[in-house]
């Protein structure tokens, strides 16, 4: 109860309406009709009383406010709500909380609390819905808190990091937030923010030894994961043991050792769909192809059904890509080619840039003789290119270690592709999961230009000068976008900017020159360009416009 008062201590003021100052003395006792005065010695015992941890007694002192004629006022209902709750009674606290809340100009404050109190009604939708609202209206709230734990439960992980990771940076202490925001981390591979997130946490943990031994395999460090699991699998299982068994037999996979991994599970995966995945990929390696379907089928199958009845996304679209492109594939092994077909179909609608669907999918149709088909799926896996981390955030090169980095790898090869609006859409997701790093920002705005849309380029590139005006490269990716729309004076003026903070900027100094020798400033521009080839003696553009140069003073 402590713990959660300290929580609402933000919101209580908000919440009861209360002035900011010093709260009033408490009269020796209401005058008969001075109600107001009564109201205010109300709040001050039950605040008095919720802090002792005696909610009942907050409870009793302010539950005859339900039988008055009149409504109370909104800050009484709340601190009634609020006593409702801490004292264990959800569905009361909602019912009252519901009131306040419900309106459209309910204060971040009623709202958290009505969500809380959803939730322990178990009404999720209602107090989701509850915790944007408090969310929105007040970034970085105890609501953030709720709400992104709600969503880890709910498995919409990028939701969850984006609401806890700052929340955790800023309290540090809260042991609970930090552990799911490292765990949502870790969905999302990126592993520098899970270890931030883990330092200094007590490896007597179980949850934090989990974690861990999930970091040591997504490092490529499958002996490393089972050393820092085996503490678990070697005590009674608890609340992380069959968790801590499907990382391990994981790692027994990586390590080629697949027995392991089905000794492992096959006693334990009924029931848990992560769990099955593994142990049915598990059976598959050993050649127990049948026993793979079955072991996935019950999942799998109401999956499809699931996905064919939706009207919109489902639910951990990666997940399920990956359990139905499994089942396809392990049914396909079996013969059972006609069964798989709905089956890997799904995986290109769930993951449409996924090279291995469509490669199976046009084998598949192969088989069946729908060959047509099967060369259309054919030529959309050639399109997609050779190079994995095209497909999803889960595919790229397991070298790079910085997320960041991998996420603008990606942007660059979907840019050299042509496909300009799927490099925006991972630059703009890298951006909302990384704010505070200004390379994928940068790249958004070249990117913007290479779609042939320089005034958005332009305006992306005047919030990174805004925002980092330190930044050489800021100015230049500002000149660049004043270049596309023909704005010369500027790009110069930014151009040297950029050269002023990074004299030997070379991109800086190579446009510069282009437009100097526009201007007929060509001693300048050669003075540039002989600098650019002493620093990079094999650029092909500085050394052509070199020459165009001295060829036309001739020599």
């Amino acid at each position: 109860m402590r713990r959660a008062l300290a929580f609402l201590a933000p919101f209580l003021l908000l919440a009861l309406g209360a002035p900011a100052q010093e709260p009033p003395q408490a009269p020796q006792g209401p005058a008969p009709g001075q109600e107001e005065g009564s109201d205010l010695v109300l709040i001050e015992r039950s605040l008095e009383l919720l802090a002792a941890g005696d909610a009942a007694g907050a409870v009793a002192l302010l539950e005859p406010l339900r039988q008055r004629t009149s409504p109370p006022p909104p800050r009484l209902i709340a601190l009634l709500g609020v006593s409702y709750l801490e004292a264990g009674r959800p569905a009361d606290a909602l019912a009252v909380l519901a009131i306040l809340a419900d309106d459209q100009a309910a204060d971040p404050g009623v709202l958290y609390n009505a969500g809380r109190a959803a939730l322990g009604a178990g009404d999720v939708e209602r107090a989701a819905a509850y915790l944007e609202r408090s969310v929105e209206l007040e970034p970085g709230t105890p609501a953030a808190r709720e709400l992104g734990l709600l969503r880890g439960i709910q498995d919409r992980m990028r939701q969850s990091y984006l609401l806890l990771r700052p929340w955790a940076r800023a309290n540090p202490d809260d042991q609970e937030a930090r552990l799911a925001a490292a765990l949502a981390a870790i969905r999302l591979n990126r592993v520098p923010e899970a270890e931030e997130l883990l330092e200094g946490l007590p490896m007597e943990s179980d949850r934090v030894r989990l974690l861990w031994g999930q970091i040591r395999l997504l490092r490529d460090d499958p002996q490393g994961a089972i050393a820092t699991l085996a503490p678990i699998l070697a005590g009674e299982a608890g609340e992380v043991d069959l968790a801590a068994r499907r990382t391990t037999a994981e790692a027994r996979l990586a390590l080629d050792q697949p027995e392991e991994a089905v000794q492992l599970l096959e006693e334990r995966a009924a029931g848990d769909p992560t769990a099955s995945l593994v142990l049915g990929q598990a059976q598959y390696r050993t050649g127990e192809v049948e026993a793979a379907v079955a072991t996935l089928q019950p999942f799998a199958e109401r999956l499809l059904a699931v996905a064919q009845a939706a009207d919109g996304p489902i639910a951990n679209q990666d997940l399920a890509a990956r359990y139905a492109l499994a089942y396809g594939r392990f049914l396909a092994a079996a013969g059972r080619h006609q069964e798989a077909l709905p089956h890997v179909e799904l995986v290109t609608r769930l993951q449409p840039n996924n090279r291995h669907a469509w490669q199976l999918l046009g084998e598949t149709l192969t088989t069946v003789g729908r060959g047509e088909e099967a060369a259309a799926a054919l030529a959309r896996f050639e399109s997609l290119g050779g190079e994995e981390g095209l497909g999803s955030a889960g595919e790229a090169p397991s070298e790079i270690e910085d997320p960041t980095e991998r996420a603008a790898l990606r942007a660059r090869r979907l840019l050299e592709e042509g496909r300009h609006d799927d490099a925006l859409a991972e630059l703009r997701a890298e951006i909302e999961l990384a704010p505070d790093d200004v390379r994928p920002r940068l790249l958004e705005s070249r990117a913007l230009l290479l779609a042939g849309r320089p005034a958005e380029a332009l305006e992306q590139a005047e919030a990174l000068v805004a925002g980092f005006p330190e930044l050489p490269d800021a100015y230049y990716q500002r000149g660049t976008a004043h270049l596309a729309m023909n704005q010369r004076a500027p790009a110069e003026a930014d151009f040297r900017q950029a050269l002023v903070l990074a004299p030997d900027h070379v991109p800086a100094m190579s446009d510069l020159a282009v437009l100097l020798i526009a201007k007929g400033e060509r001693a300048e521009a050669e003075r540039l360009l002989e600098r650019v080839l002493e620093l990079r003696p094999d650029d092909p553009g500085a050394k052509a416009n070199l020459d165009r140069l001295r060829d036309a003073r001739g020599g």
